[in-house]
């Protein structure tokens, strides 16, 4: 015997108020399902078992009959399931939707019911962009590594590396003026600011 599963998924939803506190099925018309329900068998099924959330994918799975704890292992393996991807042992299927974001309001889950196509491109995009942040992050840690080894080997030099950003951005603007010798032996004097003193 064959049997057809009509599920009416969200079709309970919540009550509007220019609905007259009426969810959109209680307000709606419905000469087709009233039939059904006339030559059927109506009665209340819990589809959600207790400890797990209240997802398409479970209830679907608790009507068909499945026992969830034991064969439930989330949605991203019934979605791979559905492209005909076949999964191995230790890989994992992860499901994410692509949403669309109006300031901060979420105006809804599937960025407006673009394509797979479109879906597809923006996933590419996003890879490329974070492939190209990682590899930015890459670069300044090889650069930071680069100078600590450097200012490591040369400690006296670090301070004065230090001492001569901190002036500059106390100071900015000003231009330094490095007296490597004494005072003595030097026609420049370890002053700042010296530039106001050369205009």
């Amino acid at each position: 015997m064959k049997h057809i599963i009509i599920l009416g998924d969200g079709m309970a939803d919540e009550p509007i108020e220019r609905l007259g506190g009426l969810t959109p099925l209680q307000f709606a018309d419905t000469p087709a399902m009233d039939r059904l329900a006339a030559l059927g068998v109506t009665g209340q099924m819990k589809t959600v078992a207790d400890g797990f959330h209240p997802g398409s994918e479970v209830a679907n799975m608790a009507v068909l009959g499945y026992d969830l704890s034991q064969v439930y292992e989330g949605r991203g393996v019934l979605e791979a399931a559905s492209i005909g991807v076949e999964l191995q042992p230790g890989e994992m299927a992860m499901r994410c939707n692509i949403v669309c974001v109006e300031g901060e309001i979420l105006k809804n889950h599937s960025a407006g019911h673009i394509t797979t196509e479109e879906a597809d491109q923006l996933i590419q995009n996003a890879g490329f962009l974070r492939q190209k942040r990682i590899n930015e992050g890459v670069e300044q840690v090889a650069m930071f590594t680069a100078m600590y080894s450097e200012y490591a080997r040369n400690p006296q030099i670090t301070r004065y590396r230090m001492y001569y950003e901190a002036i500059s951005q106390i100071l900015p603007g000003v231009k330094l003026y490095v007296n490597t010798g004494s005072s003595e032996n030097s026609d420049l004097q370890m002053l700042l600011p010296l530039e106001p003193m050369t205009q």
